[in-house]
């Protein structure tokens, strides 16, 4: 089974990297809206059985072109959330030094065993994603081989 990863399109706020540290659900711009739809050329003579997506608008929209290409509805599902930044989240790198400075160097040092205040550690981020990539390997996805005709 090959998997593709995605990253979406631009957000309404910030690029990659953005001062304040946000996951509210902004929409892709305009130009996200075109770098979605530059999916499908790459995309269009692969096998595609399914799309997942995170909880997030911008990955919904993000998808919505190539899921309309190959005629599927994409799968939300939280296991694909990015990290959960609890309290910190849409605060500023100022005000997170501030009030969180533990928190703070621990980000800075992306030390994967410190939690966000009423977030979640990197550990167990990690944990949820591996979880769904194990879930999505079921023995549904086998093709079966064969030397004669067989029937289904």
């Amino acid at each position: 089974m090959t998997w593709y990863i995605v990253r979406h399109a631009e957000k309404l706020y910030g690029g990659f990297y953005d001062s304040y540290l946000r996951h509210q659900n902004e929409p892709i711009t305009l130009r996200g809206q075109e770098q979605a739809r530059a999916l499908i050329p790459y995309f269009a003579g692969k096998s595609i059985p399914a799309i997942y997506v995170s909880e997030y608008l911008r990955t919904l929209q993000t998808s919505d072109p190539l899921a309309r290409h190959f005629k599927l509805t994409p799968i939300v599902d939280q296991q694909l959330n990015e990290i959960d930044n609890g309290l910190i989240d849409g605060l500023s790198e100022e005000e997170i030094q501030a009030r969180f400075p533990e928190v703070w160097r621990g980000f800075a040092e992306r030390n994967t065993d410190f939690r966000f205040p009423g977030g979640e550690t990197g550990e167990e981020a990690r944990n949820r994603i591996a979880n769904f990539i194990e879930e999505k390997r079921t023995p549904t996805q086998i093709r079966t081989l064969s030397s004669s005709a067989t029937k289904a």
